[in-house]
């Protein structure tokens, strides 16, 4: 109220010399601001009763509430909530689950399972069982290594944050996670095929260790979960109908070994894989490279490219905001069996050859993060 008193001063001045048609003295017209004066500050000493009110008010209420919640109440709690939600709501939101749960609802389903909390399954998966993760976009590689970008709308969520799992009767469903990445895929490379696999959720990323190429053989990936295209046509857009048919990827396994390698490098996630020099040497697909950017943006899900470079929407998370619920779950499996990708190999013999080869590549080091998935605290 002080800072405004020279402006309302100057105010009441031009009021009085401009709009006042009688002549005053100069005793006269003192005495008429000094009245002015006083009964700007007598207003002032009104709204700051009142303000004192609503805040007394304000902190009864919150007492009132503290003691039904036994929580004690602070200064902070109390600024807090004289604070307009709308300050904090778009950091809420980049913080939390609750932007995949709201987000990705228009494209699909949220269920609870019993492992994993809340999972998504895109209507793709619910309408089609051949439907895979990983197969409809096209690979890039920028600066933190091979990137998917999908041509799903969905894809900015799924493939770059969280792990994938197949259910018995259910089908694919992705379980979100907290750290954006290129890819979380396995990778596979011959002489002649490039594949790739999703990551299950218990393939949890460790700093130190990363994820290598011990990958299919500690998580147990099976040769089902491998999406495979010959090596002259990697990079070219990928739909179900460009894959080789799964039928083939026990033979393809015994042909390739595992490539993959993410790593942390410089606070970013690193998805290395297969050569690049090798592939481009090898596809008949031009492949340049792109320079990363994240964007804290999810007006559009749409990866943007532009000279040089290619951004992808992305958001930074807060631990503890993870244990928000959808607006709709339509299903809870309490007791979920996983297919790991051997189930529907019919030549028992070559599925044993298949997962020899797989034990036989490298031996996982003793360092790493255990074989578990900890589902986030509802």
């Amino acid at each position: 109220m002080k800072r405004a008193l020279p402006f309302s001063l100057l105010a009441i001045l031009a009021l009085g010399t401009g709009a006042c048609q009688k002549q005053q003295t100069e005793a006269e017209r003192n005495a008429e601001i000094e009245r002015q004066v006083k009964r700007r500050l007598h207003a002032g000493a009104d709204d700051r009763k009142k303000m004192a009110h609503l805040q007394a008010e304000l902190v009864a209420r919150i007492n009132a509430l503290a003691a039904a919640q036994k929580r004690p109440v602070t200064a902070a709690t109390v600024e807090a909530a004289s604070t307009p939600t709308t300050t904090f709501a778009p950091d809420i939101e980049n913080g939390s689950y609750s932007t995949f749960y709201r987000k990705l609802e228009p494209y699909g389903d949220w269920m609870e399972v019993g492992d994993y909390g809340y999972v998504f399954q895109p209507r793709q998966a619910a309408q089609s069982r051949d439907w895979r993760p990983y197969t409809n976009g096209h690979w890039v590689y920028t600066d933190a290594g091979w990137t998917w970008i999908s041509d799903e709308q969905f894809g900015w969520a799924t493939y770059h944050y969280g792990r994938w799992i197949r259910l018995r009767n259910v089908g694919w469903v992705w379980v979100p996670g907290e750290y954006w990445a290129p890819a979380w895929v396995s990778w596979r490379k011959g002489n002649d095929y490039v594949g790739w696999a999703p990551l299950p959720p218990e393939a949890q990323f460790d700093r130190q260790t990363g994820i290598r190429n011990w990958a299919d053989n500690y998580y147990d990936i099976g040769p089902e979960q491998y999406a495979f295209v010959p090596a002259s046509d990697f990079g070219r857009n990928v739909t179900p109908r460009e894959i080789v048919p799964i039928e083939r990827n026990v033979t393809i396994i015994n042909q390739t070994t595992n490539v993959t390698n993410i790593t942390y490098n410089n606070s970013v996630i690193v998805d290395r894989g297969p050569s690049y020099d090798d592939l481009r040497s090898r596809s008949r697909q031009p492949m340049e490279r792109f320079r990363l950017e994240r964007k804290q943006d999810f007006n559009t899900g749409t990866p943007v490219f532009h000279g040089g470079g290619v951004a992808l929407p992305t958001m930074d998370f807060r631990p503890a905001e993870r244990t928000a619920r959808p607006n709709r779950v339509v299903r809870t499996i309490p007791q979920p069996v996983a297919e790991r990708g051997w189930t529907g190999i019919r030549d028992a013999a070559a599925a044993q050859k298949a997962r020899a080869k797989m034990q036989a590549e490298v031996t996982p080091p003793a360092n790493l993060p255990p074989k578990r998935f900890v589902r986030p605290e509802q």
